[in-house]
């Protein structure tokens, strides 16, 4: 058995995970909406079971995620041309 961490709810997902991850407790991600009184990305709003809560080990939280954005790009990746290959000159017989 385990307890579920404090300091989930309110934290950013980065950081809950790798709480989780210390601990030894799998856990999911969810979207739970956005708020728009707070747009930082990635906001845990509530943890299911909630912290405190003794559950067995394989057991696995639930992260509850406001505001919540997968990692993209945040500009197109540059690319840099190949050269063409320029055919050498053959030198003329004399």
């Amino acid at each position: 058995m385990v307890v579920v961490p404090l300091n989930l709810v309110g934290n950013t997902l980065s950081g809950a995970k790798q709480i989780l991850t210390n601990a030894g407790i799998t856990y999911s991600v969810r979207p739970d909406g956005t708020n728009p009184n707070n747009t930082t990305p990635n906001i845990v709003s509530r943890v299911d079971p909630p912290s405190g809560t003794t559950i067995p080990k394989d057991r696995t939280v639930i992260l509850y995620v406001q505001n919540y954005t997968t990692s993209t790009p945040t500009s197109a990746p540059t690319v840099d041309p190949t050269p063409a290959n320029t055919p050498t000159p053959t030198p003329k017989p004399t």
